[in-house]
């Protein structure tokens, strides 16, 4: 009888605890759905792809490539471009051998040039790109490839050098689409208010291959806290992708909320790191020239050096019969450029001069891009390429989903048929 009395005692706390999983699983949804989107496990799940590609990047640590050489993300010192990785290496040579046999003489082949914006539309758009641009007659029976050699922080006048240095290598593509704007005014800007050219390489970046910021016992301390919440916020990240937990709502709402604390967390530590890094010694090379340090001036160089790069692109292109389209991308604090959503915005946090760096220089890129297109560059402006867009699109300051970059492809490929495609 007790025994009875007991078994029927758990059953009935069994399915308490049942019912009111179900009931937290069901508020779960109806949260989604107040919040305006439905559930869906395909979202959640690419919104968790993007969670772990971006945290799986790594960060800028100055002398962390001793530690990794085998790593092929690892930055090396490059002498055109200044850092490069060892996957590059890979890839360059690759493509070496590629140009060279008889396959690419019926490929129509397009280079993907920019930093990381650009890398990621080469993993996330290039599929879509290619889709519309076959919808086209004069690609309709034609196969197209796309190279990506995006890479991370990367600005003008890295992107010139790089493709000059793949052409003297042997590659040759048909089609060069570069895609920046972002680092050039964030990054530039951020270099200028630490003390280094704003046509520099990004500093963080420039230190990191060159170690030419002398780091103290501090610094040491410093880049042990950013490893290690990067670490916390990636292993977690990667984990609970791999659990599937995140087909609950529920679950999937609690697991994202500990992803975003731990990168906020990663964040704030790099953020310390980075201005240990700058306030401490500097090697001459690690900031460049002397400059006028007036924002004013220092928006003048970074346009100036982004239209020149655009028209040196546009030149090497030229030259070979390369087409070449040069695309201005959009980025979460260009004002108006789209309505954002309260995820956006909560993700959206970033360094002040990156911001600053945005708001000042943006209306100067248009205003740049409008007179490279007058001199026969073909440009496209897509900083407005979300703009009737209200859902949620960006995942940090500049990057996007999936869904976003197949929109940029879309808006990309219309352009490029209309201006820069030649035969």
């Amino acid at each position: 009888m007790i025994a009875a009395r007991r078994k029927h005692r758990v059953l009935a706390i069994l399915l308490v605890l049942l019912a009111s999983l179900i009931g937290i699983e069901l508020a779960a949804r109806c949260l989604d759905l107040a919040r305006g989107r439905s559930f869906g496990v395909e979202p959640r799940r690419a919104e968790l792809e993007n969670e772990c590609r971006v945290l799986s990047r790594r960060a800028f640590l100055p002398g962390a490539e001793e530690k990794n050489a085998a790593d092929p993300g690892t930055r090396l010192l490059q002498p055109y471009t200044g850092w490069e990785n060892l996957r590059t290496h890979s890839l360059i040579n690759a493509d070496v051998e590629y140009y060279r046999g008889a396959e690419s003489k019926n490929v129509y082949d397009i280079c993907i040039l920019g930093g990381s914006v650009a890398e990621t539309f080469g993993e996330l758009g290039a599929a879509r790109l290619v889709e519309r641009l076959k919808l086209d007659p004069r690609f309709a029976q034609r196969e197209l490839r796309v190279h990506d050699f995006g890479f991370g922080a990367y600005k003008q006048p890295q992107m010139t050098m790089l493709l000059a240095y793949l052409l003297a290598l042997g590659h040759a593509p048909d089609a060069v689409i570069e895609l920046d704007g972002f680092n050039e005014a964030a990054l530039g800007f951020s270099n200028a208010r630490k003390g280094g050219h704003p046509v520099y390489p990004y500093l963080a970046g420039w230190a990191s291959a060159t170690k030419g910021l002398r780091p103290d016992w501090d610094v040491g301390e410093f880049m042990h806290e950013a490893h290690t919440a990067q670490e916390r916020a990636s292993s977690f990240a990667e984990s609970f992708y791999a659990s599937g937990l995140w087909r609950s709502s529920f679950l999937a709402q609690l697991g994202l909320a500990r992803i975003h604390a731990l990168r906020r967390d990663y964040a704030a530590a790099y953020k310390r790191l980075e201005a240990q890094l700058q306030t401490g010694g500097k090697d001459s090379e690690a900031t460049g020239p002397a400059f006028d340090k007036s924002d004013d001036a220092v928006v003048a160089l970074i346009v100036s050096a982004w239209e020149e790069g655009a028209r040196s692109l546009h030149g090497l292109c030229a030259e070979r019969g390369i087409d070449y389209l040069h695309v201005l991308q959009p980025t979460l604090h260009d004002e108006g450029s789209k309505p954002l959503t309260d995820k956006e915005r909560a993700g959206g946090g970033a360094e002040t001069d990156w911001i600053a760096g945005v708001k000042a220089v943006y209306p100067h890129l248009r205003e740049a891009g409008a007179r490279l297109a007058e001199r026969g560059v073909p440009f496209f402006d897509a900083s407005g390429a979300f703009k009737e867009h209200a859902e949620d699109i960006y995942i940090d300051v500049c990057h996007f989903r999936e869904h976003g970059n197949e929109i940029l492809a879309e808006a990309i490929a219309q352009a490029f048929l209309e201006r820069a495609l030649r035969r």
